[in-house]
């Protein structure tokens, strides 16, 4: 045999031999670091939490298993049935790695695992989505489901729009929008059985929303709302006054897609395309104006017409 040739098959033979050991470790530690991962997600929520696996989501929560799972079959249904029905509209798509659900007993428990995990206790709010980690957190009680539910709609919808810009969004929607569509489909859901309506203003939280934006606009009648809310950042959804902008964000989306018979529908899902594709428009009002159709003294006007009209329903539905 040519020298050449043997050093070849010695250099293939060292190959195999040093080769073969590493590749099996690394098919090891692919299998391994999935269940590894989903470990250290478990202990780092509490060693003595439970696991619930659905199809999107895996939840975890100290109360009862039985608990447990109406809560992470709730989550699972109410998500499904959104993508469903408005996933088309918006351009969502399923996304592939689970999201991973905290159900803390208290907010005093979410307040201390958002220190420690985003250096903010969130003390004037009652939930999270990260989406970097695509992790949910949420306060459930454990004494009414619907109740612990609620949040959780919210911030599953926050998911579903993040999927929606892309594996590695590099743009993200305006606050007052991005806040707004979540209490618009999360918190102003109806839930009848597994069938879903969106967009009602009889759940209690979303009538203390519409109550309080009524009596902003009323302390507040020469002077313009909605340019405050279309500027606001995260920091305003965070502060002590969240309640407003919270309460705006979500009658500006709720007119936007169902007021004056739905005329102003199909602009509003083509500023939502722009910022879905482009990112926020928050500091180009003229822009989001121009795409509605509507000036800003003109749909100043048309909305608080819109807001009273909500609210006088509220207190006559009573």
């Amino acid at each position: 045999m040519p020298r050449s040739r043997l050093r070849q098959n010695m250099l293939l033979l060292k190959a195999v031999v040093f080769g073969l050991p590493i590749l099996a470790i690394l098919v090891a530690l692919r299998l391994a670091l999935p269940g590894l991962k989903q470990q250290y997600d478990l202990t780092r929520f509490s060693s003595d939490a439970i696991e619930v696996e659905r199809t999107h989501f895996r939840l975890y929560t100290r109360h009862e298993a039985t608990w447990g799972h109406q809560l992470a079959d709730g989550i699972e249904s109410f998500f499904v049935a959104f993508l469903e029905e408005n996933g088309a509209r918006f351009q969502l798509e399923v996304g592939e790695e689970k999201a991973l659900v905290y159900a803390f007993s208290s907010k005093e428990e979410l307040e201390k695992w958002s220190k420690r995990e985003f250096h903010d206790p969130m003390v004037n709010n009652g939930g999270f989505y990260s989406p970097g980690k695509r992790e949910i957190g949420i306060i459930a009680h454990g004494h009414d489901l619907e109740e612990d539910l609620s949040s959780a709609y919210h911030e599953a919808v926050h998911m579903a729009f993040d999927i929606g810009l892309g594996p590695n969004p590099s743009t993200e929607l305006s606050t007052w929008l991005n806040e707004g569509l979540a209490v618009y489909f999360g918190d102003g859901v109806i839930r009848s059985d597994r069938s879903y309506s969106w967009g009602s203003c009889s759940p209690p939280e979303v009538r203390r929303l519409v109550v309080a934006v009524s009596e902003a606009i009323d302390a507040n009648e020469s002077k313009p709302l909605l340019r405050r809310v279309l500027a606001a950042d995260m920091k305003a959804f965070t502060s002590e006054g969240n309640t407003f902008y919270y309460g705006a964000g979500y009658l500006l989306v709720h007119f936007l897609m169902a007021g004056e018979d739905g005329v102003h529908r199909n602009r509003f899902l083509e500023f939502y395309e722009l910022e879905r594709t482009k990112g926020s428009q928050s500091g180009r009002p003229e822009i989001f104006h121009r795409k509605i159709g509507l000036d800003a003294e003109e749909l100043e006007r048309r909305w608080r017409r819109y807001v009273q009209q909500l609210a006088r329903a509220l207190v006559v539905g009573r």
